[in-house]
Protein backbone atom coordinates (compact mmCIF):
# COMPACT_ATOMS: atom_id res chain seq x y z
CA UNK A 1 0.00 0.00 0.00
CA UNK A 2 2.87 2.12 0.85
CA UNK A 3 4.46 1.47 -2.12
CA UNK A 4 0.86 2.65 -4.14
CA UNK A 5 0.64 5.71 -2.27
CA UNK A 6 4.58 6.99 -3.31
CA UNK A 7 3.52 5.53 -6.99
CA UNK A 8 0.64 7.18 -6.92
CA UNK A 9 2.01 10.98 -5.17
CA UNK A 10 4.54 10.35 -7.72
CA UNK A 11 2.14 10.55 -10.79
CA UNK A 12 0.08 13.09 -9.40
CA UNK A 13 3.17 15.57 -8.88
CA UNK A 14 4.39 14.74 -12.86
CA UNK A 15 0.79 15.90 -13.36
CA UNK A 16 1.32 19.14 -11.80
CA UNK A 17 5.03 19.51 -13.71
CA UNK A 18 3.14 19.17 -17.15
CA UNK A 19 0.34 21.52 -16.34
CA UNK A 20 3.11 24.15 -15.63
CA UNK A 21 4.93 23.80 -18.69
CA UNK A 22 1.55 23.64 -20.71
CA UNK A 23 1.52 27.44 -19.66
CA UNK A 24 4.62 28.84 -19.46
CA UNK A 25 6.30 27.52 -22.28
CA UNK A 26 3.29 28.36 -24.83
CA UNK A 27 3.29 31.68 -23.24
CA UNK A 28 6.67 32.52 -23.46
CA UNK A 29 6.96 31.33 -26.84
CA UNK A 30 4.30 33.53 -28.07
CA UNK A 31 5.77 36.50 -26.49
CA UNK A 32 9.50 35.88 -27.85
CA UNK A 33 8.09 34.91 -31.16
CA UNK A 34 5.70 38.77 -30.88
CA UNK A 35 9.15 40.19 -30.51
CA UNK A 36 10.77 38.66 -33.34
CA UNK A 37 7.73 40.13 -35.86
CA UNK A 38 8.04 43.60 -34.14
CA UNK A 39 12.04 43.87 -34.71
CA UNK A 40 11.34 42.72 -38.60
CA UNK A 41 8.43 44.82 -39.26
CA UNK A 42 10.18 47.95 -37.32
CA UNK A 43 13.72 47.02 -38.73
CA UNK A 44 13.75 50.21 -40.87
CA UNK A 45 13.33 52.58 -38.14
CA UNK A 46 15.97 54.03 -36.42
CA UNK A 47 15.91 52.32 -32.77
CA UNK A 48 15.92 48.92 -34.71
CA UNK A 49 19.20 49.53 -37.35
CA UNK A 50 21.68 48.09 -34.66
CA UNK A 51 23.43 45.12 -35.97
CA UNK A 52 22.76 43.59 -32.94
CA UNK A 53 19.10 43.10 -33.73
CA UNK A 54 19.92 41.20 -37.02
CA UNK A 55 21.69 38.59 -34.68
CA UNK A 56 18.80 39.23 -31.95
CA UNK A 57 16.80 37.26 -34.78
CA UNK A 58 19.09 34.40 -35.57
CA UNK A 59 19.28 33.84 -32.06
CA UNK A 60 14.98 33.97 -31.50
CA UNK A 61 14.46 31.38 -34.76
CA UNK A 62 17.37 28.98 -33.15
CA UNK A 63 15.96 29.36 -29.41
CA UNK A 64 12.26 29.04 -30.79
CA UNK A 65 13.10 25.96 -33.29
CA UNK A 66 14.72 24.23 -30.14
CA UNK A 67 12.15 25.03 -28.02
CA UNK A 68 9.99 22.95 -30.49
CA UNK A 69 12.40 20.11 -30.70
CA UNK A 70 12.79 19.59 -27.68
CA UNK A 71 9.35 19.76 -26.74
CA UNK A 72 9.52 16.79 -28.59
CA UNK A 73 12.33 14.47 -28.08
CA UNK A 74 12.93 15.62 -24.90
CA UNK A 75 9.72 17.23 -22.73
CA UNK A 76 6.87 15.15 -23.70
CA UNK A 77 8.49 12.04 -23.42
CA UNK A 78 8.48 12.06 -19.73
CA UNK A 79 5.09 12.37 -18.35
CA UNK A 80 2.95 8.68 -18.93
CA UNK A 81 -0.38 10.65 -19.12
CA UNK A 82 -0.24 11.80 -22.56
CA UNK A 83 3.55 10.36 -24.00
CA UNK A 84 1.66 6.83 -25.29
CA UNK A 85 2.06 7.50 -28.63
CA UNK A 86 5.41 7.45 -28.77
CA UNK A 87 5.54 3.60 -28.74
CA UNK A 88 3.91 4.01 -31.96
CA UNK A 89 6.40 5.88 -33.89
CA UNK A 90 8.67 3.87 -36.59
CA UNK A 91 12.25 5.12 -37.15
CA UNK A 92 12.43 7.24 -40.16
CA UNK A 93 13.62 9.79 -41.67
CA UNK A 94 11.28 12.31 -39.09
CA UNK A 95 13.21 10.75 -35.96
CA UNK A 96 16.51 11.17 -37.75
CA UNK A 97 16.15 14.63 -38.37
CA UNK A 98 14.90 15.07 -34.98
CA UNK A 99 17.78 13.81 -33.58
CA UNK A 100 20.37 15.56 -35.83
CA UNK A 101 17.95 18.71 -35.19
CA UNK A 102 18.85 18.56 -31.34
CA UNK A 103 22.60 18.73 -31.46
CA UNK A 104 22.60 20.99 -35.00
CA UNK A 105 20.58 24.03 -33.33
CA UNK A 106 21.91 23.64 -29.59
CA UNK A 107 25.17 23.92 -31.82
CA UNK A 108 24.19 27.14 -33.49
CA UNK A 109 23.11 28.57 -30.41
CA UNK A 110 26.55 28.31 -29.21
CA UNK A 111 28.14 30.40 -32.61
CA UNK A 112 25.17 32.78 -32.25
CA UNK A 113 26.40 33.91 -29.10
CA UNK A 114 30.30 34.53 -30.02
CA UNK A 115 28.72 36.94 -32.67
CA UNK A 116 26.50 38.78 -30.33
CA UNK A 117 29.67 39.10 -27.67
CA UNK A 118 31.75 39.75 -30.85
CA UNK A 119 29.29 42.56 -31.80
CA UNK A 120 28.48 44.16 -28.38
CA UNK A 121 32.59 44.44 -27.59
CA UNK A 122 32.97 46.33 -31.37
CA UNK A 123 29.86 48.71 -30.71
CA UNK A 124 31.36 49.71 -27.32
CA UNK A 125 35.09 50.05 -28.19
CA UNK A 126 34.78 51.70 -31.60
CA UNK A 127 31.42 53.43 -31.09
CA UNK A 128 29.64 54.28 -33.99
CA UNK A 129 32.27 53.11 -36.68
CA UNK A 130 31.10 49.39 -35.67
CA UNK A 131 28.11 49.77 -37.74
CA UNK A 132 30.07 50.15 -41.04
CA UNK A 133 32.00 46.80 -40.07
CA UNK A 134 29.19 45.20 -39.30
CA UNK A 135 27.38 46.28 -42.45
CA UNK A 136 29.43 43.69 -44.74
CA UNK A 137 30.42 41.10 -41.28
CA UNK A 138 26.78 40.19 -40.76
CA UNK A 139 26.19 38.03 -44.18
CA UNK A 140 29.89 36.47 -43.49
CA UNK A 141 28.39 35.43 -39.75
CA UNK A 142 25.13 33.41 -41.09
CA UNK A 143 27.32 30.63 -43.24
CA UNK A 144 29.53 30.13 -40.10
CA UNK A 145 26.32 30.21 -37.53
CA UNK A 146 24.81 27.68 -39.61
CA UNK A 147 27.66 25.93 -41.17
CA UNK A 148 30.13 25.20 -38.83
CA UNK A 149 27.13 22.83 -36.65
CA UNK A 150 25.95 21.08 -39.77
CA UNK A 151 30.39 19.98 -40.57
CA UNK A 152 30.34 18.88 -36.70
CA UNK A 153 27.02 16.64 -36.78
CA UNK A 154 26.45 15.64 -40.46
CA UNK A 155 27.09 12.26 -39.46
CA UNK A 156 23.91 11.73 -38.00
CA UNK A 157 22.00 12.38 -41.01
CA UNK A 158 21.90 8.81 -42.09
CA UNK A 159 21.53 6.76 -38.98
CA UNK A 160 18.92 4.92 -37.44
CA UNK A 161 16.91 6.57 -35.10
CA UNK A 162 13.94 5.58 -32.52
CA UNK A 163 11.86 6.15 -29.39
CA UNK A 164 12.76 3.35 -26.85
CA UNK A 165 10.36 2.55 -23.34
CA UNK A 166 12.39 3.41 -20.32
CA UNK A 167 11.75 3.15 -16.46
CA UNK A 168 8.90 5.16 -14.71
CA UNK A 169 6.54 4.67 -18.52
CA UNK A 170 9.21 7.46 -20.17
CA UNK A 171 10.73 6.90 -23.23
CA UNK A 172 14.18 8.50 -24.89
CA UNK A 173 15.45 8.87 -27.89
CA UNK A 174 18.30 7.38 -29.74
CA UNK A 175 19.85 5.11 -32.43
CA UNK A 176 21.39 1.85 -33.38
CA UNK A 177 24.35 1.31 -31.89
CA UNK A 178 25.02 -1.84 -33.71
CA UNK A 179 25.37 -0.03 -36.75
CA UNK A 180 28.22 2.13 -36.16
CA UNK A 181 29.84 1.71 -32.62
CA UNK A 182 31.94 4.45 -32.81
CA UNK A 183 29.55 7.26 -33.58
CA UNK A 184 28.34 7.44 -30.20
CA UNK A 185 32.28 8.33 -28.44
CA UNK A 186 32.36 10.77 -31.95
CA UNK A 187 29.08 12.61 -31.57
CA UNK A 188 27.82 12.48 -27.89
CA UNK A 189 31.28 12.98 -25.88
CA UNK A 190 33.76 14.17 -28.36
CA UNK A 191 32.39 16.92 -30.29
CA UNK A 192 29.70 17.84 -28.05
CA UNK A 193 32.05 18.02 -25.34
CA UNK A 194 34.70 20.59 -27.57
CA UNK A 195 32.13 22.43 -29.27
CA UNK A 196 30.87 23.39 -26.07
CA UNK A 197 33.78 24.19 -24.27
CA UNK A 198 35.64 26.26 -26.83
CA UNK A 199 32.53 28.71 -27.68
CA UNK A 200 31.44 29.24 -24.03
CA UNK A 201 35.39 30.08 -23.68
CA UNK A 202 35.08 32.42 -26.55
CA UNK A 203 31.93 33.67 -25.61
CA UNK A 204 33.01 34.30 -22.27
CA UNK A 205 36.50 36.22 -23.18
CA UNK A 206 34.69 38.78 -25.52
CA UNK A 207 32.04 39.35 -22.93
CA UNK A 208 34.89 40.31 -20.14
CA UNK A 209 36.84 42.14 -22.49
CA UNK A 210 33.41 44.07 -23.34
CA UNK A 211 33.53 44.46 -19.41
CA UNK A 212 37.18 46.19 -19.10
CA UNK A 213 36.12 48.43 -21.98
CA UNK A 214 33.38 49.61 -20.48
CA UNK A 215 35.56 50.22 -16.69
CA UNK A 216 38.42 52.22 -18.61
CA UNK A 217 36.51 53.93 -21.18
CA UNK A 218 34.36 57.22 -21.01
CA UNK A 219 31.26 56.43 -21.80
CA UNK A 220 28.45 59.03 -23.69
CA UNK A 221 24.73 59.17 -23.10
CA UNK A 222 24.80 57.53 -26.72
CA UNK A 223 26.79 54.49 -24.97
CA UNK A 224 24.36 53.67 -22.54
CA UNK A 225 21.52 52.26 -25.14
CA UNK A 226 24.65 49.88 -26.39
CA UNK A 227 25.63 49.27 -22.91
CA UNK A 228 21.85 47.57 -22.11
CA UNK A 229 22.15 45.81 -25.32
CA UNK A 230 25.30 43.99 -23.63
CA UNK A 231 23.99 43.34 -20.54
CA UNK A 232 21.00 41.39 -22.60
CA UNK A 233 23.17 39.61 -24.70
CA UNK A 234 25.26 38.97 -21.28
CA UNK A 235 22.73 37.75 -19.16
CA UNK A 236 21.24 35.15 -22.31
CA UNK A 237 24.81 33.98 -22.28
CA UNK A 238 25.13 33.65 -18.44
CA UNK A 239 20.90 31.84 -18.52
CA UNK A 240 23.09 29.45 -20.90
CA UNK A 241 25.97 28.38 -18.94
CA UNK A 242 24.84 25.77 -16.64
CA UNK A 243 23.82 23.71 -19.72
CA UNK A 244 27.15 24.12 -20.98
CA UNK A 245 28.31 22.87 -17.78
CA UNK A 246 26.54 19.90 -17.79
CA UNK A 247 27.51 19.00 -21.11
CA UNK A 248 30.92 19.40 -20.37
CA UNK A 249 31.00 17.69 -17.00
CA UNK A 250 28.92 15.20 -17.99
CA UNK A 251 30.71 13.80 -21.45
CA UNK A 252 34.01 14.93 -19.64
CA UNK A 253 36.04 11.47 -17.63
CA UNK A 254 39.13 12.30 -16.71
CA UNK A 255 40.62 14.31 -13.35
CA UNK A 256 40.47 17.77 -15.15
CA UNK A 257 37.76 18.41 -13.20
CA UNK A 258 38.72 17.35 -9.90
CA UNK A 259 42.00 19.31 -10.25
CA UNK A 260 39.56 22.30 -11.41
CA UNK A 261 37.50 21.60 -7.75
CA UNK A 262 40.75 21.71 -5.97
CA UNK A 263 41.55 25.26 -7.60
CA UNK A 264 38.25 27.70 -7.44
CA UNK A 265 36.53 25.46 -4.33
CA UNK A 266 39.06 26.61 -1.74
CA UNK A 267 40.09 29.72 -3.26
CA UNK A 268 36.16 31.44 -3.68
CA UNK A 269 35.55 29.83 0.34
CA UNK A 270 38.45 31.74 1.95
CA UNK A 271 37.58 34.48 -0.02
CA UNK A 272 34.04 34.66 0.74
CA UNK A 273 35.05 33.55 4.37
CA UNK A 274 37.20 37.03 4.63
CA UNK A 275 34.12 38.87 3.31
CA UNK A 276 32.18 37.57 6.14
CA UNK A 277 34.81 38.72 8.40
CA UNK A 278 34.96 42.04 6.85
CA UNK A 279 31.08 42.56 7.39
CA UNK A 280 31.56 40.94 11.22
CA UNK A 281 34.27 43.07 12.11
CA UNK A 282 33.32 46.24 10.51
CA UNK A 283 29.44 46.13 11.48
CA UNK A 284 29.21 48.87 13.39
CA UNK A 285 30.76 51.33 10.52
CA UNK A 286 27.60 53.13 9.01
CA UNK A 287 28.06 51.91 5.34
CA UNK A 288 27.53 48.01 7.50
CA UNK A 289 24.74 48.89 9.41
CA UNK A 290 22.02 47.56 7.13
CA UNK A 291 20.03 44.66 7.89
CA UNK A 292 21.32 42.95 4.85
CA UNK A 293 24.60 42.39 6.22
CA UNK A 294 22.73 40.77 8.82
CA UNK A 295 21.72 38.06 6.21
CA UNK A 296 24.65 38.05 4.05
CA UNK A 297 26.04 36.55 7.29
CA UNK A 298 23.62 34.18 7.30
CA UNK A 299 23.31 33.52 3.55
CA UNK A 300 27.23 32.78 3.78
CA UNK A 301 26.83 30.66 7.00
CA UNK A 302 24.43 27.85 5.17
CA UNK A 303 26.39 28.51 1.81
CA UNK A 304 29.94 27.29 2.99
CA UNK A 305 28.53 24.71 5.27
CA UNK A 306 26.58 23.29 2.11
CA UNK A 307 30.18 23.49 0.12
CA UNK A 308 31.73 21.55 2.92
CA UNK A 309 28.95 19.15 3.24
CA UNK A 310 28.66 18.52 -0.32
CA UNK A 311 32.18 18.39 -0.84
CA UNK A 312 31.91 14.88 1.06
CA UNK A 313 28.54 13.45 -0.33
CA UNK A 314 28.73 14.90 -3.91
CA UNK A 315 31.73 16.16 -5.05
CA UNK A 316 34.68 13.57 -3.76
CA UNK A 317 32.62 10.49 -4.63
CA UNK A 318 32.89 10.93 -8.55
CA UNK A 319 36.46 10.36 -9.05
CA UNK A 320 37.88 7.19 -8.64
CA UNK A 321 41.00 8.30 -8.48
CA UNK A 322 40.15 9.85 -4.74
CA UNK A 323 36.87 7.59 -3.65
CA UNK A 324 37.93 3.91 -2.85
CA UNK A 325 37.74 5.06 0.76
CA UNK A 326 34.14 5.51 0.63
CA UNK A 327 33.47 1.62 0.74
CA UNK A 328 35.07 1.59 3.97
CA UNK A 329 32.58 4.15 5.99
CA UNK A 330 29.95 1.86 7.44
CA UNK A 331 26.32 3.54 8.04
CA UNK A 332 26.78 5.43 11.14
CA UNK A 333 25.30 8.67 13.00
CA UNK A 334 28.33 10.43 10.90
CA UNK A 335 26.71 9.52 7.61
CA UNK A 336 23.26 9.88 8.69
CA UNK A 337 24.21 13.36 9.85
CA UNK A 338 25.86 14.35 6.16
CA UNK A 339 22.93 12.87 4.58
CA UNK A 340 20.68 15.12 6.30
CA UNK A 341 23.00 18.32 6.26
CA UNK A 342 22.88 17.45 2.44
CA UNK A 343 18.96 18.54 2.53
CA UNK A 344 19.37 21.02 5.37
CA UNK A 345 21.78 23.67 4.76
CA UNK A 346 20.19 24.33 1.08
CA UNK A 347 16.82 24.25 2.51
CA UNK A 348 18.34 26.98 4.79
CA UNK A 349 19.34 29.06 1.66
CA UNK A 350 15.99 29.01 -0.19
CA UNK A 351 14.59 30.59 3.21
CA UNK A 352 17.21 32.98 3.43
CA UNK A 353 16.58 34.18 -0.29
CA UNK A 354 13.52 34.81 0.85
CA UNK A 355 14.07 37.40 3.41
CA UNK A 356 16.70 39.06 1.94
CA UNK A 357 14.25 39.39 -1.27
CA UNK A 358 11.90 41.03 1.69
CA UNK A 359 14.48 43.01 3.08
CA UNK A 360 14.90 45.19 -0.19
CA UNK A 361 11.70 45.80 -1.24
CA UNK A 362 11.33 47.13 2.08
CA UNK A 363 14.21 48.90 1.94
CA UNK A 364 13.17 50.30 -2.01
CA UNK A 365 9.71 50.67 -1.25
CA UNK A 366 10.12 52.72 2.89
CA UNK A 367 13.09 54.40 2.12
CA UNK A 368 14.71 54.77 5.66
CA UNK A 369 12.03 53.34 7.68
CA UNK A 370 12.51 49.72 6.96
CA UNK A 371 15.37 49.52 9.61
CA UNK A 372 12.97 50.35 12.71
CA UNK A 373 11.19 47.50 11.09
CA UNK A 374 14.06 44.70 10.42
CA UNK A 375 15.41 45.56 13.44
CA UNK A 376 13.32 43.32 15.14
CA UNK A 377 12.43 41.38 12.20
CA UNK A 378 15.76 40.22 11.76
CA UNK A 379 16.08 38.31 14.74
CA UNK A 380 12.47 36.57 14.47
CA UNK A 381 13.56 35.32 10.55
CA UNK A 382 16.15 33.41 12.15
CA UNK A 383 13.57 30.69 13.54
CA UNK A 384 12.30 30.31 10.13
CA UNK A 385 14.83 30.20 8.49
CA UNK A 386 16.61 27.35 10.89
CA UNK A 387 13.93 25.91 11.85
CA UNK A 388 11.70 25.34 9.21
CA UNK A 389 13.83 23.48 6.95
CA UNK A 390 14.07 20.96 10.17
CA UNK A 391 10.40 20.57 10.04
CA UNK A 392 11.20 19.33 6.73
CA UNK A 393 13.57 17.03 6.65
CA UNK A 394 13.82 15.90 10.54
CA UNK A 395 12.82 12.33 9.22
CA UNK A 396 16.49 11.70 7.73
CA UNK A 397 17.73 12.06 11.50
CA UNK A 398 16.83 8.38 12.74
CA UNK A 399 17.21 6.17 9.09
CA UNK A 400 20.32 3.82 8.62
CA UNK A 401 22.34 5.95 5.69
CA UNK A 402 25.04 4.74 4.05
CA UNK A 403 27.57 5.39 0.68
CA UNK A 404 26.59 2.43 -2.05
CA UNK A 405 27.84 2.21 -5.38
CA UNK A 406 26.04 2.94 -8.41
CA UNK A 407 26.01 0.74 -11.50
CA UNK A 408 28.79 1.78 -13.37
CA UNK A 409 31.09 0.79 -10.16
CA UNK A 410 33.37 3.91 -10.51
CA UNK A 411 31.09 6.45 -8.60
CA UNK A 412 28.98 6.47 -5.37
CA UNK A 413 26.27 7.48 -3.63
CA UNK A 414 24.94 8.27 -0.60
CA UNK A 415 20.85 7.22 0.21
CA UNK A 416 18.92 5.57 3.57
CA UNK A 417 17.52 2.53 3.58
CA UNK A 418 14.14 3.30 2.48
CA UNK A 419 11.80 0.28 3.85
CA UNK A 420 11.55 2.53 6.63
CA UNK A 421 8.70 5.06 6.57
CA UNK A 422 8.36 4.46 2.43
CA UNK A 423 5.57 6.82 2.77
CA UNK A 424 7.71 9.61 3.83
CA UNK A 425 10.07 11.10 0.97
CA UNK A 426 12.93 13.29 1.18
CA UNK A 427 12.17 14.34 -2.87
CA UNK A 428 8.67 15.16 -2.20
CA UNK A 429 9.79 17.24 1.12
CA UNK A 430 12.73 19.04 -1.31
CA UNK A 431 10.02 19.65 -4.43
CA UNK A 432 7.34 21.21 -2.46
CA UNK A 433 9.99 23.29 -0.28
CA UNK A 434 12.30 24.68 -3.05
CA UNK A 435 8.77 25.06 -5.57
CA UNK A 436 7.11 27.42 -2.64
CA UNK A 437 10.53 29.54 -1.80
CA UNK A 438 11.57 30.25 -5.07
CA UNK A 439 7.81 31.63 -6.01
CA UNK A 440 7.71 33.56 -3.31
CA UNK A 441 11.20 34.70 -3.37
CA UNK A 442 10.81 35.12 -7.53
CA UNK A 443 7.30 36.97 -6.57
CA UNK A 444 9.11 39.78 -3.88
CA UNK A 445 11.67 40.42 -6.41
CA UNK A 446 9.68 41.12 -9.06
CA UNK A 447 7.77 42.91 -6.97
CA UNK A 448 10.84 45.00 -6.27
CA UNK A 449 11.04 45.75 -9.51
CA UNK A 450 7.94 47.12 -10.43
CA UNK A 451 8.48 50.07 -7.19
CA UNK A 452 12.20 50.71 -8.62
CA UNK A 453 9.95 50.77 -12.36
CA UNK A 454 7.21 53.42 -10.76
CA UNK A 455 8.75 55.33 -8.14
CA UNK A 456 10.79 58.41 -8.73
CA UNK A 457 14.46 57.67 -9.23
CA UNK A 458 16.12 59.82 -7.55
CA UNK A 459 14.11 59.29 -4.52
CA UNK A 460 15.72 55.81 -4.60
CA UNK A 461 19.07 55.30 -2.93
CA UNK A 462 21.79 53.70 -5.10
CA UNK A 463 23.29 51.46 -2.58
CA UNK A 464 20.28 49.88 -1.55
CA UNK A 465 19.54 49.40 -5.57
CA UNK A 466 22.83 48.04 -6.02
CA UNK A 467 22.41 45.07 -2.92
CA UNK A 468 19.32 44.23 -4.61
CA UNK A 469 20.59 43.66 -7.87
CA UNK A 470 23.45 41.70 -5.48
CA UNK A 471 20.86 39.35 -3.53
CA UNK A 472 18.55 39.21 -7.14
CA UNK A 473 21.34 37.55 -9.10
CA UNK A 474 22.11 35.37 -6.17
CA UNK A 475 18.79 33.81 -6.29
CA UNK A 476 19.02 33.60 -10.26
CA UNK A 477 22.49 32.04 -9.85
CA UNK A 478 20.74 29.38 -7.78
CA UNK A 479 17.59 28.82 -9.76
CA UNK A 480 19.77 25.82 -11.65
CA UNK A 481 20.13 24.49 -8.79
CA UNK A 482 16.19 24.66 -7.63
CA UNK A 483 15.66 23.59 -11.51
CA UNK A 484 17.41 20.23 -11.11
CA UNK A 485 15.89 19.21 -7.67
CA UNK A 486 12.25 19.74 -9.19
CA UNK A 487 13.43 17.29 -11.97
CA UNK A 488 15.31 14.95 -9.62
CA UNK A 489 11.87 13.90 -8.32
CA UNK A 490 10.87 12.16 -11.39
CA UNK A 491 14.25 10.51 -11.63
CA UNK A 492 13.92 6.57 -9.89
CA UNK A 493 16.59 5.11 -11.52
CA UNK A 494 20.00 4.42 -10.72
CA UNK A 495 21.09 5.76 -14.60
CA UNK A 496 19.13 9.05 -13.99
CA UNK A 497 20.82 9.35 -10.38
CA UNK A 498 24.57 8.80 -12.01
CA UNK A 499 23.95 11.24 -14.99
CA UNK A 500 22.56 13.84 -12.24
CA UNK A 501 25.52 13.47 -9.82
CA UNK A 502 27.75 15.21 -12.61
CA UNK A 503 25.80 18.01 -12.08
CA UNK A 504 25.03 18.51 -9.16
CA UNK A 505 28.54 19.67 -7.50
CA UNK A 506 28.39 22.33 -9.75
CA UNK A 507 25.21 23.47 -9.48
CA UNK A 508 26.03 23.49 -6.02
CA UNK A 509 28.51 25.96 -6.39
CA UNK A 510 26.66 28.34 -8.73
CA UNK A 511 23.80 28.80 -5.75
CA UNK A 512 26.42 29.32 -3.12
CA UNK A 513 29.81 30.38 -3.71
CA UNK A 514 28.49 32.98 -6.68
CA UNK A 515 27.11 35.69 -4.26
CA UNK A 516 30.75 36.03 -2.97
CA UNK A 517 32.00 37.18 -6.58
CA UNK A 518 28.49 39.14 -6.70
CA UNK A 519 29.24 41.46 -3.62
CA UNK A 520 32.72 42.28 -5.44
CA UNK A 521 30.70 43.57 -7.83
CA UNK A 522 27.38 45.31 -6.54
CA UNK A 523 28.56 46.09 -2.64
CA UNK A 524 31.00 49.22 -2.28
CA UNK A 525 31.50 48.57 1.16
CA UNK A 526 32.95 44.87 0.91
CA UNK A 527 34.77 46.11 -2.56
CA UNK A 528 36.36 49.02 -0.31
CA UNK A 529 37.05 47.14 2.73
CA UNK A 530 39.01 44.13 0.64
CA UNK A 531 41.13 46.75 -0.87
CA UNK A 532 41.87 48.44 1.95
CA UNK A 533 43.28 45.52 3.64
CA UNK A 534 44.76 44.34 0.64
CA UNK A 535 47.20 47.05 0.56
CA UNK A 536 47.89 47.29 4.32
CA UNK A 537 49.26 43.92 4.19
CA UNK A 538 51.30 44.70 1.35
CA UNK A 539 52.90 48.20 3.13
CA UNK A 540 52.94 45.99 6.18
CA UNK A 541 54.93 43.15 4.26
CA UNK A 542 57.01 46.16 2.81
CA UNK A 543 58.17 47.65 5.94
Amino acid sequence: VSVENCTKSRMDTSMILLIIHAIYVPIIFILYLVQLVLVIMNKRKPQFQSSYFSLFIIEGFVCLTLVVINTITHRLVLFPQINGFYANIPSSWFTTALYFAGFYFSACAEYTNIFIALNRLSALALNEKYEKLWSYLFWLTIPLIFGCPFISYYHLVDVSVSFYPDVGNTFYMDYDHSARSWLYQRSNRQLTFRLYLVCSVITLTLNLLAVAVIRWKSMTKESSIEIRLFLLGFTSFICSLPMTIHQVLFYINSIVPLIVYVIYVPILSIFYLAQVVIVIVNKRKPQFRSSYFTLFIVEAFTGLSTVVVITVTNRLILFPQINSFYKDIPGSGWTTGLYFANYYFPGCQEYTNIFIALNRLSALATSNKYERIWRYLEWLCLPVIFGFPFISYYHLLDVKTGFRTLDNHTTYHIDYDHTVRPWRSNRVSAFYLYAACSVVTLTLNLSTIVVLRFKAMERVSSRETRLFLLGFTSFLCGLPMTIQQLIYQFMPNELDISAIAYRLPILYDLKTLTPCILSIIFSTAIRNELRRGIFRNKVTTTS
